[in-house]
């Protein structure tokens, strides 16, 4: 196995540890579940399992590695933690110190399965597409992006609906912005993957990304204050705090990055023009010299 195949065993290995630690804390903590709570049971259990058959697959059946089969995988485990991931809802801080510590292992342990997620379904898309490293290292960012903000959305989502959390019109109408944050900075990010993916819009694939880039980073710089501010959804310590921010980091790394990559394109293009003006001039030349 090369590389890339052994970083996705280990990868495979560690969503069983960290389904494994989050079933065995939620089984621990809560005696009688309610519905959502069994569901993060259920998402912990299968994603387990998930993990150590295609684990054992890879030693098995070494034809089945980067197959359809280790794809759809992948995306069902994905698609349960982003749906999972906004339930925990970080109730970490309880004066029971076992019960915080078990709130913790469910809290964190979630996170990184999530990204555990992202990182195998970005490198089974990466490893047999043809392009710059650059350009595989910005698509890993922006599923990580498009993935944040299926949290922010799907966390806005539930304190919109959740009337224990939104009592007041101040709380609902920031979780909605919310919700809209996370609906066209997800759209933006899936657009971004799918032109980065697709040698159609390869001529225009770094403005068009560029401008996606800097739209993320502008909504999430003009909203974050009220989102995370003291009367805003975000303002509790919880997942939409800390998605929220990772968020923003995140769209402005990648419109620094865009937009330096654009600059240099310019350049290389105005160079480029210069050189070939530089050889039309001295073609010219020579030729009145000839004659």
């Amino acid at each position: 196995m090369n590389d890339k195949k052994v970083d996705r065993l280990y990868d495979w290995v560690m969503m069983s540890v960290f389904s494994a630690v989050v079933l065995g804390s939620t089984e621990d903590t809560f005696f009688n579940p309610n519905s959502r709570q069994k569901y993060g049971d259920s998402c912990a259990a299968i994603t387990m399992a998930i993990g150590a058959i295609v684990s054992v697959l890879y030693k098995l059946k070494p034809d089945l590695i980067g197959s359809r089969i280790e794809y759809v995988s992948a995306f069902v485990v994905l698609v349960f933690w982003v749906v999972n991931l906004p339930f925990e809802r970080g109730d970490i801080f309880v004066e029971d110190f076992m019960l915080s510590s078990l709130f913790a292992n469910m809290y964190y342990f979630s996170w990184a399965a999530l990204f555990t997620s992202i990182r195998l379904l970005a490198s089974l898309h990466t490893s047999d597409t043809e392009g710059l490293d650059q350009v595989k290292k910005r698509f890993i960012r922006w599923t990580i992006l498009f993935a944040l903000n299926l949290v922010v959305m799907a966390t806005s989502s539930y304190d919109y609906n959740n009337t224990e959390e939104c009592v007041e019109d101040k709380v609902c109408h920031l979780s909605l912005l919310g919700i809209f944050v996370g609906v066209v900075s997800a759209w933006e990010s899936l657009s971004s993957m799918y032109k980065l993916s697709n040698s159609f819009f390869k001529k225009k694939q770094t403005k068009t990304e560029c401008l996606n880039a800097v739209i993320n980073a502008a909504i999430y710089a003009v909203t974050i204050g009220f989102i995370n501010g003291t009367d805003g959804p975000g303002g509790k310590i919880g997942n939409l705090y800390y998605f929220m921010w990772l968020s923003f980091v995140m769209s402005t790394m990648l419109a620094l990055e865009c937009c330096s990559e654009l600059c240099n394109e310019w350049k290389g293009a105005d160079s480029i023009e210069e050189e070939k003006g530089k050889d039309t001039v001295g073609g010219e030349e020579h030729h009145e010299e000839v004659l």
